[in-house]
């Protein structure tokens, strides 16, 4: 089923539609300019438009996907700035993680290519602190992180699957996923926090000093940790 974009602007008291009739898996706001925003679309048959883009805060949208590899599921995406995107996907592949899983495309403003990451898994969120240091977080348990020459594998400590993963230039690192699963990286380490629910976590969020977390998920979840 098609899913809508909102935006509201006095804090959750009004909402109004902004994209209709697409699946909006992620939203990435330059964080230069917050009328630039990126929309990544997708859903499990695939998408006509993987990724939108609104120069006027989401008032008004284009396809913003030309040059990219292949035609998979966009499921997340993060970037420094306008020229420097991460775009996770899933190829569609079966079963998921084959070949076409192994890539990561990367925008430097001007072009789109694939980057191989050396692990066959789906990813679905994505989030960094500056341009090399940046996690993503997957499939059964999966942590990629990026260091500004190459990806690498982290261990998790767990098989489920993970959806989202954000945190605070400051302060730690969290991944949300299946069965209220939330991991902490710190000092070097994933360790699981005790979430209070037994409920899937799709979303994570952290202010700028990382005081505080929050987190959502299905049948309307909302941690606050």
């Amino acid at each position: 089923m098609p899913g809508n974009l909102f935006k509201s602007t006095n804090s959750g008291g009004s909402w109004s539609p902004k994209l209709l009739a697409v699946t909006v898996n992620t939203l990435l706001i330059d964080p230069d300019n917050p009328n630039i925003v990126y929309a990544g679309c997708g859903h499990s048959d695939g998408t006509e438009v993987p990724l939108y883009k609104s120069t006027d805060g989401g008032s008004t949208w284009r396809k913003s996907y030309a040059g990219m590899p292949g035609e998979p599921v966009r499921y997340g995406i993060w970037g420094s700035s306008a020229n420097d995107l991460f775009v996770l996907k899933h190829t569609g592949s079966v079963p998921k993680g084959g070949e076409d899983d192994k890539a990561i495309l990367r925008f430097n403003g001007r072009i789109w290519r694939d980057v191989n990451i050396g692990v066959s898994a789906p990813l679905y969120g994505i989030w960094g602190k500056n341009e090399s240091d940046v996690f993503a977080v997957g499939e059964a348990g999966t942590i990629m992180h990026y260091n500004g020459l190459g990806w690498s594998a982290m261990s998790s400590g767990t098989e489920v699957d993970l959806f989202g993963v954000a945190g605070s230039a400051l302060g730690s690192v969290y991944a949300v996923g299946r069965s209220g699963t939330i991991l902490r990286y710190a000092k070097g380490a994933w360790t699981p926090v005790d979430s209070g629910t037994y409920k899937d976590l799709n979303a994570v969020w952290s202010t700028s000093d990382g005081a505080h977390v929050v987190t959502a998920g299905a049948y309307g979840t909302i941690v606050h940790t």
